[in-house]
């Protein structure tokens, strides 16, 4: 029994310790999920921390964003208010201010301008241009031409003047309808012309001046025009005007400046509360003066040149040197001369054409940049010294041929330029060999020989300007030989002219009344030296 109870002692022993080591086993492994358990909250935690973070940063970095979007949109928005700031005011500057600098007359600023505005469209991004931007950069185009043209720059006015008119032709086709691409349009053709009258390109100039007249008639037929449609109708109507006269029909041309006449005057009828509007007119009558000296039709010339310089002089004493007025008066008078010279009013053809000098004189010395002032100053002293040579004033009439020479050292050569100077050393040549001056006529007609070659450069060999120029030549020499007394000589010369008329290219249509003149005159020539030969069958 003893024994027994041992036994049994020890084996409830055992089975306690048993007991007891599974307990501690089950403590161990309560302890370890408890430390799993709390890792896992910890990393959980960490990652609710993250979470949290992340969420707060991307809500900072979406209104960030949000914030960073409406300040980009507001920048553009400011970025296009002020490019349409900008254009309008570079608009303003080409287009009123030009109006503004008429009385001043610098070409020169008005060309700049345009170039600084062509610098600042082409200097934009992509993103930034729109079509308002497309027309206003060819608005500027047009401008630069035109201030080109006048500066006698004929290559480079006719590329800007090309891309301007592309880019508005373009701008009309895709559905523009503004008034401002029409105008700047109408204005592109009808400065083209003038280039192409300037290369003595007849049939394009005559051309490019009804098609500009084209793109504004149905605008202007149109209820209330406004007051800068009405502007540039007339001023394509005068270039369509005076390309009639000169090159078409001069009753058809008289018409059309009797019509920029009419637009001028709807303006503000006269009145110089519109300035530009009177002496615009005013070039207008001037220009159909010359229409009819052109139809002999002398008193109804004289109505039209004295009416063009009542308005022009109504304007000067208002604004002394505003240079538009000073070149209608100049034209105006310079017409006049001719009328009176033909009247045989010679004292008033002398005054006409010296008034029309002065006012040149004053044009040159305020932009000497205007090559085209340049060459109607230089004219107007050939015309004076005609008047001179008559009235018997041979002294005079040197000087004023003299000063009309010494153009050439002070404006940009051109084939306009060229044709002046051609002009005036033939007459100046003529001048010396009735004064029995061989030698200063024959240093007159070198001159004259190489203002030839200038002014042939700028037309194509063949065309009826060059055979007119070759043949005026001809004729100028063929005069002096004959006042020298070489009468074989001047034969030679009135054949050679006469030959070289014959060689007028048959596709020419224009100037059949001056190629006909001209044909009567060298055969008048060759019978008077025929005659003087002793050579009676010619």
């Amino acid at each position: 029994r003893a024994s027994r109870d041992v036994r049994h002692e020890r084996e409830a022993r055992d089975a306690a310790e048993l007991r007891l080591a599974g307990e501690r086993e089950r403590q161990r492994a309560t302890r370890r999920a408890l430390v799993r358990a709390r890792q896992v909250a910890a990393v959980c935690g960490v990652l609710a921390v993250v979470a949290v973070a992340s969420a707060i940063f991307g809500y900072v970095s979406s209104r960030r964003a949000q914030r960073a979007e409406s300040e980009a949109l507001a920048t553009r928005a400011l970025a296009e208010r002020a490019r349409g700031e900008a254009e309008k005011l570079t608009t303003f500057l080409l287009d009123d201010f030009q109006l503004e600098l008429a009385p001043v007359g610098r070409l020169d600023i008005v060309g700049d301008l345009a170039k600084r505005a062509l610098a600042y469209y082409d200097g934009l991004p992509p993103e930034l241009r729109t079509t308002d931007t497309n027309r206003n950069r060819a608005l500027a185009l047009v401008r630069y031409g035109t201030v080109l043209r006048t500066q006698s720059q004929l290559d480079a006015a006719a590329r800007a003047l090309a891309e301007g008119a592309d880019v508005l032709s373009t701008l009309r086709r895709q559905g523009d309808a503004s008034e401002a691409t029409a105008i700047g349009l109408a204005t592109a053709l009808s400065a083209q012309a003038l280039v192409a009258r300037g290369r003595n390109e007849v049939p394009l100039a005559l051309e490019r001046a009804a098609a500009a007249a084209a793109v504004l008639a149905p605008l202007v037929k149109a209820p209330s025009p406004s007051v800068a449609l009405r502007r540039a109708d007339g001023d394509v109507l005068t270039v369509l005007g005076v390309l009639q006269v000169a090159f078409d029909s001069e009753d058809t041309g008289i018409k059309t400046l009797e019509s920029a006449r009419s637009a001028y005057r709807s303006i503000a009828n006269l009145d110089l509360a519109d300035t530009p509007a009177a002496v615009a007119y005013a070039e207008a009558c001037a220009w159909q003066a010359n229409g009819f000296e052109q139809l002999n039709r002398p008193q109804e010339s004289l109505h039209a040149g004295e009416e063009a310089i009542r308005v022009a002089t109504e304007v000067l004493d208002k604004h002394p040197g505003y240079t538009s007025a000073l070149r209608a008066r100049g034209l105006a008078a310079a017409n006049l001369g001719d009328v009176y010279a033909d009247l045989m009013m010679l004292t008033k053809s002398l005054d006409m054409s010296e008034a029309s000098a002065r006012d040149y004189a004053v044009m040159v010395a305020i932009d000497p940049s205007n090559a085209i002032s340049w060459n109607n100053l230089g004219v107007a002293y050939e015309t004076s010294a005609r008047a001179l040579v008559r009235l018997g004033r041979i002294d005079d009439a040197r000087a004023r041929l003299q000063a009309a020479l010494a153009i050439e050292q002070r404006s940009r050569s051109s084939g306009t330029l060229a044709f002046m100077l051609m002009q005036a050393s033939g007459t100046l040549a003529r001048l010396e060999a009735e004064q029995n001056n061989r030698r200063d006529a024959e240093a007159a007609l070198a001159a004259h020989r190489r203002f030839l070659a200038r002014a042939v450069e700028s037309v194509p060999v063949g065309s009826l300007p060059y055979v007119m120029l070759n043949a005026d030549s001809r004729h100028a020499v063929a005069v002096v030989a004959q006042v020298l007394g070489d009468y074989g000589q001047a034969r030679i010369e009135a054949r050679a002219m006469l030959e070289v008329l014959r060689t007028r290219a048959a596709s020419d249509a224009s100037q059949d009344a001056n190629w006909k003149d001209a044909l009567i005159l060298g055969n008048q020539t060759l019978a008077a030296a025929a005659y003087r030969l002793g050579d009676d069958a010619e």
